[in-house]
């Protein structure tokens, strides 16, 4: 499995949930970073109000569906806030054309917004910091790679990605002198060598 950002934390989630059928996993994320959330600053864990999380749902209802007025309000923020407004910043004018506009058109979507927003965000850093530290190596040998950029390197980010290392015996943490936080836009290749790398680590045994 490969996450990138929130996405890492959802590949923790399954490697919380479903270690056993994991082979092998490239890790680009900080789960435990500092959070910014209706104005307060803290830990992802620290917004936990410690309600159980839901599993997974495989169907949609009506009731799931954004009221008008909730899009109404959405396309409101749109236009009034700038870091709502779709635009092509650095590094996503790497992509080609055809994907910039597919980019622009997918951010002024009302539903992309719901999709960022997580009710048990909290709840999910706290599952996760609990399964971390609850033995020295909770994926055992698991290959893991962690990524992280090297623009930008601030220490507290770096303690945490350490961190995130120690979850498997087989483990490694590159860090992307070149990468800012979309790893995958300024460093591609350093994402499809870090895949690689983990697919071969995670087949050795069979073939030994």
């Amino acid at each position: 499995m490969v996450g990138h950002s929130l996405g890492g934390i959802v590949v923790q989630i399954c490697a919380a949930d479903y270690g056993k059928d994991l082979a092998g996993m490239v890790d680009a994320s900080n789960g435990n970073s500092m959070q910014n959330i209706n104005g307060k600053l803290a830990k992802m864990r620290e917004f936990s109000q410690g309600h159980p999380v839901p599993g997974p749902r495989s169907t949609v209802t009506p009731a799931d569906a954004l009221s008008p007025e909730g899009k109404h309000g959405i396309e409101d923020a749109i236009a009034k806030y700038d870091f709502m407004r779709p635009a092509i910043e650095p590094p996503y004018g790497k992509l080609p054309a055809e994907i910039q506009k597919l980019q622009l058109w997918a951010t002024s979507q009302p539903k992309h917004w719901v999709a960022t927003q997580d009710e048990y965000f909290g709840e999910e850093g706290e599952t996760l910091y609990e399964w971390s530290n609850k033995s020295q190596y909770p994926l055992g040998d698991t290959a893991l790679i962690v990524l992280w950029r090297g623009k930008d390197l601030e220490g507290y980010h770096m303690d945490i990605q350490n961190q995130l290392k120690h979850l498997s015996r087989q483990s490694k943490l590159i860090v992307v002198k070149e990468a800012g936080h979309q790893i995958r836009l300024d460093a591609p290749q350093a994402v499809i060598d870090a895949v690689k790398n983990v697919v071969s680590s995670a087949r050795q045994p069979a073939n030994k």
